[in-house]
């Protein structure tokens, strides 16, 4: 066993640890395997999951702008039936993105797009995506695109900065609906 890095009086004894850490100047707390100190409740993580913290920390970061985490990425993925060479050829981008994004590393929002776009997503989160706009001073608009296949369309969400009045386009996303028309807006 470890001696306490802090104290030094106990060994520190492997248990469930909330660490914190920061990305993209955001503050972060994930939940994880590591060690804590019976005596002054230090609490570490051994070298070996640095990785892994650093992909919890980026999940968080991205499930709190809206972006696919790594494990969804992974996920849509594997229900496609692709290795990671074919899900990039797929997507028109070279396999080391893909294993960086499964790994843990942020992606851009185009690529988000696109990974929504080419793997399907009817499953979105609507509702971070909202968030994100809103926590920046934005009104969040979706609209419904039509698509070939019928009730399937994209969405496309706007964000419209209250502050300057202008609006942009955030981010497309595929979405099926026998509810909505296309064409309809949704104003939060």
């Amino acid at each position: 066993m470890i001696s306490c890095f802090e104290c030094g009086r106990t060994e520190l004894f492997p248990t469930r640890v909330e660490m914190q850490g920061s990305v993209r100047g955001e503050e972060y707390r994930v939940e994880m395997a590591g060690f804590e100190c019976p005596s002054c409740h230090y609490k570490t993580i051994d070298g070996t999951a640095m990785p892994e913290f650093g992909r919890l920390l980026a999940d968080s970061y991205r499930a709190n702008h809206g972006l696919l985490t790594s494990e969804q990425i992974r996920e849509r993925r594997r229900r496609l039936g692709l290795t990671q060479q074919q899900f990039a050829q797929r997507l028109g981008v070279g396999i080391a993105s893909v294993k960086r994004w499964e790994m843990g590393k942020i992606q851009e929002r185009h690529s988000n797009d696109l990974i929504l776009r080419e793997a399907g997503s009817h499953h979105c989160n609507f509702a971070a995506m909202f968030h994100a706009q809103t926590n920046a001073g934005n009104i969040a608009i979706a609209v419904l695109q039509p698509h070939s296949s019928g009730s399937v369309g994209f969405i496309d969400f706007l964000a419209a900065s209250t502050a300057c009045g202008t609006a942009e386009r955030e981010s497309t996303v595929p979405f099926d609906s026998p509810i909505l028309k296309a064409g309809e807006a949704i104003l939060v």
